[in-house]
């Protein structure tokens, strides 16, 4: 069973969550879409306190990860800025196995932009109780401001 942000959000019921107008880009291609959505992720860790990021797994953000570890690398200074939330997880799978979306986090997000341990929410995906998982998203969400 995956759960996905839509399942997470609905069983959260953050009522945190603002919604505001929404712009549409288009870019020639995946190559510069990638860069613009990473350069704006920096942009949000330059200009704010703190910026919270639902991590998603799969082919499509790959090259936005590694955009935004190259300017960490470069501005190291907005490391502790970021705030991590892991978005979804197949049920039953160890955080340690290469298939689980939280192997791919910890690859690809969390080793490649220096980000420590406490930084980031992961859903651990053995864990029985759902309950208490969504309970511990919630607490997460919560000590966390929204942008």
């Amino acid at each position: 069973m995956c759960t996905d942000l839509i399942s997470i959000l609905i069983l959260l019921n953050v009522d945190c969550l603002r919604y505001t107008s929404m712009a549409i880009f288009k870019y020639p291609d995946y190559n510069y879409l990638s860069e613009a959505a990473g350069e704006h992720i920096v942009q949000r860790l330059m200009n704010s306190e703190t910026c919270l990021i639902g991590m998603s797994t799969g082919f499509s953000p790959k090259l936005t990860y590694l955009h935004i570890a190259k300017q960490l690398a470069r501005i190291p200074s907005l490391v502790p800025k970021v705030i991590g939330f892991q978005l979804d997880e197949w049920y039953g799978l160890s955080g340690e196995n290469p298939g689980s979306c939280r192997h791919y986090i910890n690859m690809n997000i969390i080793k490649l932009w220096k980000l420590n341990s406490d930084q980031c929410f992961c859903i651990d995906g053995q864990h029985l109780d759902h309950k208490f998982q969504i309970s511990e998203m919630k607490k997460s969400l919560k000590r966390r401001p929204m942008d």
